[in-house]
């Protein structure tokens, strides 16, 4: 089902592009894992070996989430958003959340609630999924923000894009002046995914983004040490499940710089053709949209998984290696699952996207009559 919601402008697909989708999609889900299955509500009194090794996985989830902006970005150059992708993109999370939300009905995992369900019909609009919902409004408005940034100078994009880090990541994230934004955090991501494909990578910036990367893993060894320590010496400060902070909130600029090092390294690689790689790469989202859901993450991660009682009681070899296990099982569960919807659903989906397409054309038909009707005319 995923397939159908690539609009992230892509041409011709370059498997380490792909790759990069799966790679992304172990950062959320090992993310997830530890917060989701250990950190939730900051319960955390005492510094273990697994506890330290959920930290250490926690910190690059947002690091994930920033590559799959950059990836947008930067296939960003000559955007053309449509309605009908739009359609598929909301048909496809809307499956996967009414999906899930009806089977946890059957096995009597979830009691029926109105305002979820209405959140799952309507899950983009109502953000059941904050990143699909911010995802389709930067897709919405792309082939604008591409436009601006190509009407600037070199030098202008680079303060652009500069200033936009410095107001709504840095500052956020280190001073807590305004909180974050989920959508603001990710515009500049998707510009510098763009500036990329526009400019190109230079040796000097591989060379900035490889010391801001050991700023950042240093920052990170930094702000665990220091964290447990304070949680070990005051275990009412809950400084032990709030270590990563600093990574974990909004899109953080360490996470971003992370990403964005990793990213640079892959296009700079030769382009290869791999079709397991970009058969599994189409199906990244799904994983998330799977893993994800609010209803669902209680159920997968506690019931299903029993991540946070292992932790307290299994030995540190065994649960990396459970850890690593978990995290594997559900990325390629998650492309499995994508693969048989795309061959079960396919035909119901077509048919559903040709009604809402010709709902729309006729609503669009009624609104241009109704601008006509008061004496307006484009000039083109």
């Amino acid at each position: 089902m995923s397939e159908s919601i690539r609009i992230d402008f892509m041409g011709k697909r370059n498997s380490n592009i792909e790759l990069l989708r799966v790679l992304a999609m172990f950062f959320i889900t090992a993310h997830h894992f530890a917060m989701w299955g250990y950190f939730i509500g900051n319960d955390v009194h005492a510094v273990h070996s697994n506890i330290i090794w959920l930290q250490v996985i926690e910190l690059f989830g947002k690091s994930g989430v920033a590559l799959f902006m950059l990836i947008t970005g930067y296939f960003a150059l000559n955007p053309k958003p449509t309605i009908q992708k739009i359609w598929q993109l909301t048909n496809t999370v809307r499956l996967y959340a009414l999906g899930i939300f009806t089977i946890l009905l059957i096995v009597g995992q979830l009691q029926f609630n109105s305002d979820l369900f209405w959140r799952s019909v309507f899950p983009t609009l109502r953000g059941l999924y904050w990143f699909t919902t911010i995802y389709t409004i930067i897709y919405i408005f792309s082939g604008y923000m591409a436009k601006f940034l190509k009407q600037l100078t070199h030098s202008q994009a680079v303060g652009f894009i500069s200033l936009m880090v410095l107001i709504f990541m840095i500052l956020p994230t280190f001073f807590y002046g305004w909180g974050n934004s989920q959508l603001t955090d990710l515009i500049p991501v998707f510009y510098f995914g763009l500036y990329l494909r526009l400019y190109g990578i230079s040796k000097r910036m591989m060379t900035l983004l490889k010391l801001l990367t050991g700023v950042a893993i240093v920052i990170a060894i930094g702000s665990l040490v220091v964290a447990d320590v304070v949680g070990s010496l005051r275990p009412q400060s809950q400084a032990i499940a709030k270590a990563t902070q600093y990574f974990v909130t909004g899109c953080s600029p360490l996470t971003f710089v992370i990403a964005a090092y990793i990213f640079s390294y892959t296009i700079n690689l030769k382009p290869r053709a791999s079709r397991v790689i970009n058969w599994m790469g189409s199906s990244a989202l799904a994983i998330y949209l799977i893993q994800d859901n609010e209803a669902f993450r209680g159920v997968l991660w506690q019931n299903i998984f029993h991540v946070r009682a292992l932790a307290d009681t299994m030995s540190p070899v065994l649960f990396i290696g459970y850890s690593a296990l978990v995290v594997t099982m559900i990325v390629v569960g998650g492309i499995l699952v994508d693969k048989l919807l795309m061959k079960v659903l396919r035909y119901p989906t077509q048919y559903l996207l040709t009604a809402e397409m010709a709902v729309t054309n006729r609503g669009l038909a009624w609104f241009q009559r109704m601008v006509q009707a008061t004496g307006y005319r484009h000039d083109p």
